[in-house]
């Protein structure tokens, strides 16, 4: 979190020092137009403590970044697609976590009426998955999943002077709950690479942070493929070439 208010302080108006008179007088900026202002700054929490509470709508988040979130296998994910599969041919919105584990236990119960068109429907990959939800509730995921949802647009905004506004996440404590915080960072990128303009989508520092949090989230394999399919030319190459060997190195003890 912003520890210092070395961030949140941009919404109040600066005052002077001897340091900042000297520096004023050195430079000349007074001449250049410096004045003392605020800058418009938005707080967000997830848990709508200490500033604008973000939601996201299970349904938003589709059942293959939840997978990935989950670190469900192949068959559970399957399920996963079925249960959002069906949900979506009925028009029932899943918003919450409470909407999908009705939703899966429907399924479920129902799956001799799914399965001749979706395949098979394993009740302990069912189960798997449920089991995994109570993760995401323990550490705050009635709060984070809901309504209203939030829109990226909502993370790029200007004033009325057209000066861009400051966000500013309140994470302390959100970095007690790694699953939460990851979950959400993995959505607002995902957010970033299918909405912004396609130059921003072939950044390379966004999708070696991409890469990074999937590392920390375990996921070895999937921050692997991300550096090694893409160009990194424009960031340290010793220091892409020690993560590949890190996970290389990391994916060689779980398998081993």
């Amino acid at each position: 979190a912003d520890m210092k208010g070395d961030v949140s302080g941009h919404a109040k108006i600066g005052s002077g020092n001897d340091f900042i008179t000297k520096n004023r007088e050195r430079y000349g900026l007074d001449d250049k137009g410096f004045k003392f202002k605020e800058y418009p700054v938005e707080f967000w929490d997830l848990f709508g403590q200490k500033g604008l509470p973000i939601r996201v709508t299970l349904s938003e988040m589709g059942p293959v970044l939840l997978s990935k979130i989950l670190n469900l296998s192949e068959a559970q994910a399957g399920v996963l697609n079925i249960v959002f599969k069906v949900a979506d041919e009925k028009s029932l919105p899943i918003i919450d976590l409470k909407d999908l584990k009705s939703m899966i236990n429907h399924v479920v119960e129902n799956k001799d009426a799914y399965e001749g068109e979706y395949g098979a429907i394993a009740a302990k990959s069912a189960n798997t998955i449920l089991r995994s939800l109570i993760t995401l509730e323990d550490q705050g995921g009635n709060d984070f999943f809901g309504e209203p949802a939030l829109e990226l647009s909502d993370f790029i905004q200007v004033d009325d002077n057209g000066c861009g506004v400051i966000n500013i996440l309140d994470a302390q404590k959100l970095s007690l709950s790694p699953e939460i915080y990851s979950t959400f960072l993995l959505w607002m990128l995902s957010n970033l690479f299918e909405k912004l303009p396609e130059e921003m989508k072939n950044n390379p520092r966004i999708k070696y942070l991409k890469a990074v949090m999937l590392h920390n989230q375990g996921k070895y394999a999937q921050a692997l493929e991300i550096v090694k399919e893409d160009n990194f030319a424009e960031l340290n190459e010793s220091k892409i070439e020690e993560f590949i060997k890190m996970l290389e190195k990391k994916l060689e003890v779980n398998n081993g």
